[in-house]
């Protein structure tokens, strides 16, 4: 697994371009929801910074900062901190940050009881758990059982990690520089990937999508099938098949909601596509959406899609139309294959959002 660049920030960073800091070569954030077990201790930043970054593209995760002194305290802590995640998504872990000097002077057991409180019940409600300690902590004031049973985001300064035990993420420094960010941020390698592990398992607010048909049980004739679904709220939505006659109604989508993100693939050969954003811009090409680009979409989460072009890669004799309904309208005309001789061809108004799309592939020859 190569190792993944990231950075955890609190409201301490103060304002963060999270443009310039995708930039920089940030692959995912942790985000500190807050601390304590009182919703008034939530950070003030962290809706801001969880906007931003995903509208930015970077993935992200969350960790609360305890101050437990009991498991009793710990279960109010997590209790509070369901509350400010929740509705939410996040392709890395929910964290337990217990580091805390009011802490240190409890035993082993009592620490080990906290953490299993606070995870166990974040566990419960559906999230994708790790513990936040420094080296020092796992070695001498968290017992084996905690180590084994929930992920480890290690903390510890320095140029190569000594810690013996297990652990997915690591904190190697307080003192890193990002462009975008004023002042120094924590810095973090994780080494697991964590967005397929999460997503795969519905963790997080992700919820398991039904595997796609395997090609080999399509008929073996020359029809070829397109699935797509869309980004719309805070979720994909179920995979469609094939806009036709039979199906008319099929579409991805929901009325009345803005699209934020789509994906299709093929039953035979590849499909490009790619969108534009209301008052934004055209974002890259996506040919495919397939079990090993599981995270392959065109689209920003948090942002509208007001235009979509598409067209067929190595496709002789078939072509994709699709069309859209807008927000508070109905469907425009049919799109057939957007091309060099025709690059203005796209399904959409500008500045209107998408709440509805069909696709279909048909054949010209």
């Amino acid at each position: 697994m190569a190792e993944i660049k990231g950075i955890d920030v609190s409201k301490h960073q103060g304002k963060i371009d999270w443009t310039k800091v995708k930039a920089a070569g940030v692959q995912f954030a942790m985000l500190r929801a807050g601390y304590g077990r009182y919703d008034q201790q939530k950070d003030e930043r962290f809706e801001e910074y969880y906007a931003g970054a995903t509208a930015a593209g970077i993935p992200v995760g969350a960790y609360h900062y305890s101050y437990a002194m009991n498991a009793e305290q710990a279960k109010q802590e997590a209790q509070t901190f369901l509350g400010w995640i929740k509705g939410k998504q996040f392709a890395y872990p929910v964290a337990f940050d217990i580091e805390d000097a009011k802490q240190s002077g409890l035993s082993t057991a009592v620490i080990s009881n906290i953490i299993r409180a606070f995870c166990d019940t974040v566990k419960a409600a559906g999230y994708y758990v790790s513990v936040y300690a420094n080296k020092s902590w796992l070695d001498t004031k968290i017992d084996a059982d905690c180590k084994a049973k929930y992920d480890i985001w290690l903390a510890q300064w320095t140029s190569k990690p000594t810690f013996t035990g297990k652990y997915g993420i690591w904190q190697y420094t307080s003192d890193g520089a990002v462009d975008g960010i004023g002042g120094r941020v924590d810095m973090d390698i994780a080494y697991k990937d964590y967005p397929t592990l999460i997503q795969a398992g519905g963790y997080n607010g992700y919820k398991v999508e039904a595997p796609k048909p395997a090609a080999s049980a399509r008929p073996a004739n020359d029809h070829i099938d397109v699935e797509y679904q869309t980004y719309t709220g805070k979720s994909w939505l179920g995979w469609v098949e094939n806009y036709n006659e039979k199906n008319a109604d099929g579409y991805a989508g929901i009325t009345g909601k803005a699209v934020n993100a789509i994906r299709a693939g093929l039953s035979k050969g590849k499909i490009k596509y790619r969108v534009h954003t209301k008052g934004g811009k055209w974002y890259p090409w996506v040919t495919d959406y397939n079990t090993k680009n599981t995270d392959g979409y065109a689209g920003v989460l948090g942002k509208e899609m007001d235009m979509l072009q598409m067209t067929l890669v190595d496709l002789p004799g078939y072509a994709v139309e699709y069309r859209v309904s807008t927000v508070g309208g109905g469907y425009l005309p049919w799109v057939r294959n957007y091309n060099t001789v025709n690059p203005s061809g796209y399904a959409g108004i500008t500045g209107k959002p998408i709440d509805r799309v069909q696709i279909r592939i048909v054949k010209t020859a």
